[in-house]
């Protein structure tokens, strides 16, 4: 105020932390303006005081808001809400987002939010989505996205609307994860099982005819008596031996490694 003063500065305006009468402090917007007389003398002094301490802590709010979105690993786009026309565009996306996509944000800025998807992404997924827009509700999918370069890669995405002071739906938010060594762990646990199952199937029916011939043929050895023909009997054991042992390794061939 007092350089106000000296340097006969007519109007003002700032903001600053006031100490109150009971030791508390509050943010406040301080305007003001000085009258000077015919010789420039200053006559009079006028000033106002606005607490503007609720803004202040919405203006600090919004600064951590913007610094999680940013910083954030999962990727996150901001999109408008019309679905009509020509349809939604993209408004923001986070570093992580360009990271995942592999596009610079100039180029998704005004793209459809739909850039990202080709020809191996679930319609029904997509289908699912478009109607979560059209009746205002969050939603969630998985499918396989595209990055610039052609690549695949598969992602987790949940999507809300954001609606303004009347509740009419001005933009969409969506926060994506990468998933695709999630994905890629599923399928080979899948395919283990499918190997299973089918181990599972050759002991219960393969094995079990030579395994029985083998039997049956082991007792007639046991009462074996001078005349049979001893040869035929060893022949039919070995071809059993040899067709159980051929199963058996292709067992082992179908059982996954240790290492998978």
């Amino acid at each position: 105020m007092k350089q106000h003063i000296i340097n006969r500065i007519a109007r003002w305006k700032e903001e600053y932390r006031f100490c109150c009468s009971d030791g508390s402090y509050k943010f406040v917007l301080d305007r003001g303006f000085m009258v000077f007389d015919g010789q420039g003398a200053s006559v009079r002094m006028i000033c106002s005081m606005q607490d503007i301490s609720q803004r202040k802590q919405e203006e600090e709010w919004s600064r951590l808001l913007e610094s999680v979105v940013i910083n954030a690993t999962d990727a996150v786009l901001i999109c408008t809400g019309n679905v009509e026309g020509s349809g939604q565009a993209i408004i923001y996306v986070n570093e992580a987002f360009t990271r995942m996509s592999g596009y610079h944000k100039n180029e998704l800025l005004g793209a459809s939010p739909r850039i990202s998807q080709g020809p191996e992404t679930d319609r029904d997924e997509i289908r699912k989505l478009s109607a979560a827009i059209a009746n205002k509700i969050p939603c969630e999918i998985e499918v396989i996205n595209y990055t610039k370069q052609g690549k695949e890669y598969w992602v987790s995405q949940s999507n809300a609307p954001i609606a303004d002071e009347s509740g009419k739906v001005t933009h969409w938010i969506s926060i994506q994860r990468d998933i695709t060594q999630n994905k890629m762990h599923l399928r080979e646990i899948e395919e283990q099982n499918k190997k299973f199952k089918e181990i599972a199937w050759i002991q219960s029916h393969l094995v079990r005819a030579p395994l029985a011939r083998v039997m049956g043929l082991v007792d007639l050895l046991k009462n074996f008596e001078p005349g049979d023909d001893k040869e035929e009997l060893l022949l039919h054991l070995e071809n059993s031996a040899k067709e159980l042992d051929a199963i058996i390794i292709n067992i082992a061939d179908k059982t996954p490694s240790h290492d998978s």
